[in-house]
């Protein structure tokens, strides 16, 4: 069993992750797109209880009109081959994005990088989440019609 010091450093790391992350999305989405974070939440997994919050994606419709398009659910700091699990949940689909590292001795996988991946389970290899692979699982999930 791990000291509580350690999940909890777990825990915080896996947060930091989380909220750079959001960031990052939010410099990447166009002009027709804005997110809002959701209310606070709590996690429960094998490191212990700790509160995280959602952010939503929605797509401007008109003047005061937006429409969901998906959700950023963060699941856990512990997954098994990755070191954090962030959820992509949209009307049509949900798709996966872990955090993995090149020396991560609980991946089975080869990365070239730090960072957060896409589980692609047509080609059985993790995908860099960049800008457009994101924008890409936007259009799969929800209903995004780039303009």
């Amino acid at each position: 069993m791990e000291s509580q010091e350690n999940n909890l450093a777990k825990q915080q790391l896996y947060l930091t992750r989380v909220q750079q992350f959001y960031q990052q999305v939010k410099e990447w989405l166009p002009t027709d797109l804005v997110t809002k974070e959701g209310p606070p939440y709590t996690i429960h997994d094998s490191t212990g209880e700790y509160t995280a919050t959602q952010l939503s994606v929605l797509q401007k419709n008109g003047a005061d009109s937006k429409q969901v398009l998906a959700h950023l659910l963060p699941k856990t700091c512990t997954v098994l081959l990755a070191e954090g699990w962030i959820k992509l949940a949209g009307q049509f689909a949900d798709e996966n994005l872990l955090y993995m590292r090149p020396d991560g001795t609980l991946s089975v996988y080869e990365v070239e990088r730090e960072g957060w991946y896409w589980e692609d389970w047509h080609s059985r290899q993790p995908v860099p989440v960049t800008q457009a692979v994101f924008l890409d699982l936007l259009q799969k999930v929800g209903d995004y019609e780039p303009h």
